[in-house]
């Protein structure tokens, strides 16, 4: 599940900085549907076009503020190992009658790199084109602008151009983060399956040269990424052979001698 919050600058820093691993919300009707695995995607208010997606790792129940602050180190909430945290500090952010009926929660999560992915397919990134449009020319059964990077996304690997470095899939776990993400999952499944229902077999026809190979590079990845689904096995099979991307599986340290 996505959910969206909203957070104060300094916070905000922080957390994409890598100083604040713990967020502090009520724990009300709202923060009661936060799970472990979820993803929440965080906006800096005071510039909206910022924002960072984040994993949900773990969740932390207490009846307060002050024995949630008390019960963990004070550098997972962004402040110093001798900071004086006063008993009435989220005072400022709810009201005492709050605190007292929903308590509070702590938000335990780890960044992610998907937020890049999830504006250049909204927005597009310099000349490239949104998800929309690689959907539709997918559909037309021949892509013909710029997006590739951003919607079959590949392993990182050596040799590769700027942008494609930028949208580069660092590791499994990333991989595994994409396609659990609500939208961005949701987005590979669709077009991969719009993909398979054409009637074209030649991935040089749709992609040309060189995003025949990326698409190899892609749909390997995501087979390993999410091995309970045939999809993109599905697409190996029809456009590659069968085969997968050797680059692909020897980054992933799967390549057997």
């Amino acid at each position: 599940m996505l959910h969206k919050m909203k957070l104060n600058e300094t916070p905000f820093r922080m957390m994409t900085e890598g100083t604040k691993t713990v967020e502090l919300r009520l724990n009300d009707e709202k923060r009661r549907k936060v799970m472990s695995g979820d993803f929440i995607e965080f906006t800096n208010i005071s510039q909206p076009e910022e924002k960072v997606t984040v994993r949900v790792t773990e969740l932390y129940h207490y009846d307060s503020f002050s024995e949630l602050l008390s019960a963990l180190p004070k550098e997972v909430f962004g402040f110093s190992p001798d900071e004086n945290v006063a008993d009435d500090y989220m005072d400022s952010f709810y009201s005492r009658e709050q605190q007292k009926k929903y308590g509070a929660l702590g938000i335990g999560f780890r960044i992610t790199q998907l937020q890049k992915f999830v504006d250049a397919q909204e927005n597009g990134y310099k000349q490239g084109s949104t998800y929309s449009e690689a959907l539709s020319e997918i559909r037309n059964g021949e892509k013909v602008s710029h997006w590739m990077w951003y919607v079959f996304p590949q392993i990182s690997g050596p040799g590769y151009d700027q942008i494609t470095d930028l949208f580069s899939i660092r590791s499994l776990e990333e991989a595994a983060d994409y396609i659990a993400h609500p939208v961005l999952g949701d987005r590979l499944r669709e077009i991969t399956n719009v993909l398979l229902e054409l009637d074209e077999c030649d991935p040089m026809v749709i992609f040309g040269y060189p995003d025949a190979y990326k698409l190899m590079s892609c749909m390997t990845l995501f087979k390993y990424a999410d091995p309970g689904n045939d999809l993109f096995q599905r697409v190996l099979d029809k456009y590659c052979q069968g085969n997968d991307d050797s680059d692909t599986t020897e980054a992933l340290g799967l390549t057997t001698v």
